[in-house]
């Protein structure tokens, strides 16, 4: 499982520390090499890549699942190596899978878009999720702290400098519909509206 930035692994709440909960009793943790190790001779490692071609440290290494989590941080290029580290011996019974999670945003944004979203590639899946998909997050509250996103330029909030590229719906009204921004001023914002096109001032700089 790999991250652009080591340190984001280690944040509170980050996966090296999720994984300690999960995983406490059930796998051995060798912090100094941060991997897990199964009895069953499965490892879990987690990696990053804070540099374009730091990811060449994994030259020769052998992965049969890869995980990029907030994979629009990492660079097209790097992304794609990763994918390159996928391979198995004949004898081991797994199949090969990369999985990207992430939000829109970042290095290799527009890769990711027109390779997974639009207009996706033939027998590979993309998986939309939002705020109230996750039974573990307080959803209402976290949308009221983007509420306190507010730190855009005043041009950007007047609707006439807009223009709407997409807008994604629901049939759920607590679901906050998105519509995609391009300002004049060269910026594009994502707006969140809650309930039934309630325009409520939920923005997240994009």
């Amino acid at each position: 499982i790999v991250r652009r930035r080591f340190k984001d692994l280690e944040m509170p709440g980050g996966l090296i520390d999720r994984a300690l909960d999960w995983l406490k009793g059930k796998a051995h943790y060798n912090a100094q090499e941060h991997r897990w190790r199964f009895k069953e001779g499965g490892t879990l490692q987690f990696g990053y890549a804070d540099n374009e071609g730091d990811e060449r440290r994994y030259d020769g290494s052998e992965f049969q699942y890869i995980g990029a989590d907030e994979c629009c941080g990492f660079t097209e290029k790097q992304l794609v190596f990763f994918f390159e580290r996928l391979r198995r011996k004949v004898t081991i019974p797994v199949p090969l899978r990369m999985r990207l999670g992430g939000t829109p945003g970042g290095p290799s944004h527009e890769y990711v878009k027109a390779k997974y979203v639009d207009p996706g590639t033939p027998g590979v899946g993309f998986v939309p999720a939002n705020v109230w998909d996750n039974p573990h997050i307080d959803a209402t509250q976290y949308i009221e702290s983007l509420e306190q996103n507010q730190q855009i330029s005043s041009c950007c909030r007047h609707p006439e400098n807009h223009d709407i590229e997409a807008l994604k719906s629901h049939p759920d009204e607590r679901v906050p519909d998105i519509y995609i921004f391009h300002c004049t001023c060269g910026k594009k914002h994502r707006r969140f509206c809650v309930g039934g096109g309630d325009i409520r001032p939920y923005w997240e700089a994009a």
